[in-house]
């Protein structure tokens, strides 16, 4: 999995800051489109419809850039471009989720549920991997108004490590497992005087393996500044790959 992921890592440390505005800025969704200029993200599924497939990548991708709910309508068309595939429903619930700017809502666990389940009833004919990537996906959500989302939060993302090592060249699953981490403690990750906090480091420590396989253009413009900007702890080595300044 994919070049755009591979680019665009880093930047659930660096960007979010600067795209958390538009997490609350919910407009009637409108159909989905393929969007110019989002990169080369390609994250292969159990498609044989390329159109499909497309709206599935960009999906991703909108994921990647912050857009979320963008991100839905296009995991949306997918499904409906190819109503045997599991992974655009997986997109779905994941787009659906908790993420570093915004928690989830009642409304959006409830339809990130049905989503997830949703992908594992599509899954039995799909490749392992993405069934991998369902079943560590459905840990996240309860169809329970009362349940504990902070242990549902820690289940994915203890799921997404035991996928990304299964999985060790795949720096989507990585960089989704960096992200789970953050996720149990958003914008709690370094002390005030740049100490990293519990778990930081190991988040450092996977991005930087996925910083370590980055080789396009798009990575170097992409990938550097919320974690970072604060502190130089350990980047030097990976800003250097991608060829930034320490």
């Amino acid at each position: 999995m994919v070049m755009w992921a591979r680019t665009t890592a880093i930047s659930f440390l660096l960007l979010a800051p600067l795209v958390a505005q538009h997490e609350h800025a919910a407009e009637p969704a409108k159909p989905a489109i393929i969007l110019p200029g989002l990169g080369d993200t390609h994250h292969a599924i159990g498609t044989r419809n390329p159109e499909a497939q497309r709206f599935f990548d960009q999906g991703l991708a909108l994921i990647y850039g912050f857009n979320h709910e963008e991100a839905v309508n296009s995991f949306r068309r997918a499904a409906e471009l190819d109503p045997q595939a599991a992974m655009p429903w997986w997109g779905v619930a994941l787009a659906l989720g908790p993420n570093i700017n915004l928690d989830v809502d009642p409304e959006r666990e409830k339809a990130a549920y049905d989503a997830v389940q949703k992908a594992l009833s599509l899954g039995n004919s799909a490749p392992a991997e993405e069934r991998d990537y369902i079943q560590a996906l459905s840990k996240r959500y309860a169809n329970n108004p009362k349940a504990d989302l902070k242990k549902l939060a820690a289940e994915y993302s203890k799921a997404m490590g035991a996928l990304s090592a299964k999985y060790p060249d795949d720096l989507d699953a990585a960089t989704l497992y960096a992200e789970s981490m953050m996720d149990l403690r958003p914008w709690k990750l370094w002390t005030i005087d740049g100490k990293p906090a519990p778990g930081t480091l190991e988040i450092v420590a996977v991005l930087e393996s996925v910083c370590a396989g980055i080789r396009s253009t798009w990575a170097r413009t992409t990938t550097t500044f919320t974690q970072w900007r604060r502190r130089r702890i350990r980047s030097a080595r990976c800003l250097a790959r991608i060829g930034l300044p320490g």
